[in-house]
């Protein structure tokens, strides 16, 4: 008989009620995990999550802390204040108001509760969340240009320069609309910005589809059903589908250059990806091919999903065990990519059931273009 591994269990301490209750509902959604809403004897309410990841029997405490957004003065310094509290295992992760929504809040944790990362490291990574929603937010507002985003994140900023000086890897990208469900995902100014180091329109509607999903998306400060865009970079879901441990992609050698070079190994262009164990450990579960013509122009698509030998199903909607990717080519042109992301098997089984005829995942056509003028082929 298999003994059953002790249970711990995660504790979020919430400012109320209400607040506990919108978590607790945002872990089982999102996550897929069993979560309860307490309340002590002060009324103090709390969300318990029974998780493997935490050593039995003592909880770790987490203690969510909302407080005012003094992001309207247009203080980029801002530091993020989340902190190791002072007794061990009480952690207090301190987030402005209007970025702790609940979906956020859960896709936070889940690298805890999944067992990917200890919870003394979780302050980090809300610091990290925090850090990237002011710049982004701020740049939307117009408070901030793009020098003040690289005075406050040089890394970041110097990583796309990087990026933006290697045209093998660029031209290995289509094009992509940063708007979805009607609204811009990427801050304006940004896109204005792509355009001018790329030499194209700054349109909303045609940018470089791997300049856009990886830093526009780790910039974007808008709220959507699954959560902020950046959590498949910052939150290590992408890095988790791909069995790399650790913070993936790494912002050192270029998140483009470092996103490319791994879709090239586990989903090269232009092939297909046999149904056995390939890099990585990677096999291709799905694949559906597709076709139409958008604005005048033909197009063919591919989506593919990949998974590690021995993942396991996650029925929530946010299960992040396979790595969907999504590739298009135009007018009989060279295949590129399009956008790549995690997602739980019944994301993956509903989005290759059929061909649909239609664009997907954003994609946009650019005919007879590649979506950075100076480079060609």
């Amino acid at each position: 008989m298999t003994a059953t591994p002790p249970t711990g269990v995660l504790r979020v301490h919430c400012a109320d009620q209400r607040v506990a209750r919108d978590l607790a509902d945002s872990v089982r959604a999102v996550l897929g995990l069993h979560a309860e809403v307490r309340s002590d004897p002060e009324r103090r309410s709390s969300v318990e999550v029974p998780t493997a990841a935490i050593d039995a029997p003592s909880p770790a405490d987490m203690i969510l802390v909302t407080e005012r957004d003094d992001r309207a003065k247009g203080d980029a310094t801002n530091e993020p204040r989340a902190a190791t509290g002072s007794t061990g295992r009480t952690i207090t992760l301190a987030l402005p108001a209007d970025d702790a929504d609940p979906i956020d809040v859960a896709r936070l944790l889940g690298p805890v509760l999944r067992g990917r990362m200890p919870p003394n490291e979780l302050p980090s990574l809300v610091a990290e969340y925090r850090s990237l929603q002011s710049l982004g937010s701020m740049l939307e507002r117009n408070t901030i240009d793009i020098e003040g985003v690289e005075r406050a994140a040089p890394e970041l900023i110097g990583a796309l320069h990087a990026d933006l000086a290697r045209p093998d890897t660029l031209q290995l990208w289509g094009t992509s609309t940063t708007v979805d469900n009607g609204e811009q995902q990427v801050p304006t100014p940004f896109i204005a910005y792509l355009a001018e180091q790329l030499g194209t329109p700054p349109d909303p509607a045609r940018c470089h589809a791997g300049l856009v999903h990886t830093y526009g998306y780790l910039l974007s400060s808008v709220a959507t059903p699954f959560g902020r865009k950046r959590h498949r970079w910052s939150s290590g879901g992408a890095a988790h589908a791909l069995g790399i441990p650790g913070r993936w992609p790494l912002i050192d050698d270029g998140v483009l250059s470092n996103l490319t070079h791994t879709l090239t190994k586990v989903a090269p262009l232009g092939t297909s990806m046999p149904g056995r164990a390939g890099p990585a450990g990677l096999s291709a579960l799905h694949e559906v091919r597709d076709h139409g013509v958008a604005d005048g122009t033909r197009w063919r698509s591919r989506i593919r999903v990949l998974g590690r030998i021995g993942s396991t199903d996650q029925s929530s909607p946010g299960g992040d065990e396979l790595l969907l990717v999504y590739t298009v080519s135009v007018d009989d042109g060279p295949e590129r990519y399009i956008t790549a992301f995690p997602v739980g098997h019944t994301f993956a089984a509903a989005a290759t059931r059929t061909p649909i005829g239609q664009l997907r995942f954003n994609a946009s056509v650019r005919q007879g273009e590649v979506p950075d003028s100076r480079v060609s082929g």
